[in-house]
């Protein structure tokens, strides 16, 4: 989709790690400006065999950005501010694993008065989310906000704000043909302490393991929903505002060769590579038909026409199948690692 359209992409070079230092791995990502700074202004360069290879991207991040610079990155203060208006809005962390995914998402998890500076995308925009709901009811509106945490593992959904973290039935509505996790929990957030509580235990119940690359390997997409209802006017529900800010930690994608899976951990990374597979396949679908904000085709696009887009294919398509297809403006922040053992 191009720049007009609800996709952007978002690039974050990590740093190399402490291991991959001490095994004299070369650092073989380079971050430079293309120009003006801009939208498509930035680029990443991948230097293989002395051969020099270079991305532009919507924005990219190097391995001396902090997590401020992500949540101004992916502009998470537009989208809770969006979300006030009634608009949605999605950002997803995509990457191999290992590549800083989940830090980049939930970070250290600490007070929310304010976020530490180790402190991810999410609990950002949570203190974001609190500090709008005061300025809608200095307004004299009214704000709700209530969270919900779903994990997809091996094509099962799974409730991460209970303590069993039961396997919830994926249902689809009779009308509109969204998907939903049914009998999942909703939490109430009344302010920082409940943010604090429900991602502490969204984060602890999901499922990790260890492999080659990453002793705390995400086995699993963690799909974060904050739904916010705001009244405008003193509570009044005709004037109602209604939208959903979805985050989602993706799990990574894995070579076996690299990480030296087997058995079920095997099928664990089949399970995640067909998933990431399927919802790149739906993205895919959707950039081709020049799709662009409310569905609208982008600029120089042909005349608009309906795509075939397999939301179907897997559990966490399905779960994205809302924000995916309205209206919702999609952000996807890419998390690579420069070291060269990485590259691909």
């Amino acid at each position: 989709m191009d720049e007009g359209g609800k996709l952007e992409v978002v690039l974050r070079v990590r740093p190399l790690t402490a291991e991959e230092s001490a095994a004299d791995e070369q650092c073989v990502a380079a971050v430079r400006s293309a120009g003006g700074g801009g939208p498509g202004q930035a680029e990443v360069v991948v230097t293989d065999r002395g051969v020099a290879r270079s991305w532009r991207f919507a924005r990219v991040l190097g391995p001396d950005a902090s997590q401020t610079d992500v949540v101004h990155a992916v502009d998470a203060r537009g989208a809770v501010q969006g979300a006030r208006a009634g608009h949605s809005a999605c950002i997803m962390c995509h990457g191999s694993t290992g590549s800083g995914k989940t830090h980049t998402m939930l970070g250290r998890l600490s007070s929310l008065e304010p976020p530490s500076r180790l402190a991810g995308l999410l609990p950002h925009a949570f203190a974001l989310l609190l500090e709008e709901r005061e300025a809608v009811r200095a307004a004299g509106g009214r704000q709700d906000l209530l969270f919900g945490a779903i994990d997809v593992y091996n094509e099962a959904a799974f409730d991460l704000l209970e303590e069993t973290t039961p396997r919830l039935p994926v249902r689809e509505h009779s009308i509109g043909g969204a998907f939903f996790a049914a009998g999942a929990q909703w939490r109430s957030i009344e302010g920082a302490a409940d943010a604090e509580a429900a991602l502490a235990d969204a984060s602890r119940h999901r499922a990790v393991g260890a492999h080659a690359l990453n002793r705390d390997s995400s086995r699993s997409h963690a799909v974060f929903t904050v739904m916010v209802q705001t009244y405008p006017h003193g509570g009044a529900a005709a004037a109602a505002r209604s939208a959903v800010l979805v985050f989602v930690d993706l799990a990574g994608s894995e070579r076996r060769k690299q990480t030296g899976t087997s058995g079920h951990a095997a099928e664990e990374s089949a399970a995640i590579n067909k998933s990431l597979l399927a919802l790149n396949r739906c993205v895919t679908a959707l950039a081709e038909a020049g799709a662009g904000v409310d569905g609208r085709p982008s600029a120089g696009s042909a005349a608009p026409r309906r795509p075939h887009v397999p939301y179907r294919s897997s559990v966490l398509t399905r779960l994205l199948r809302s924000v995916l297809d309205g209206p919702a403006q999609i952000k996807l922040l890419a998390c690579v690692s420069p070291a060269e053992s990485q590259e691909s």
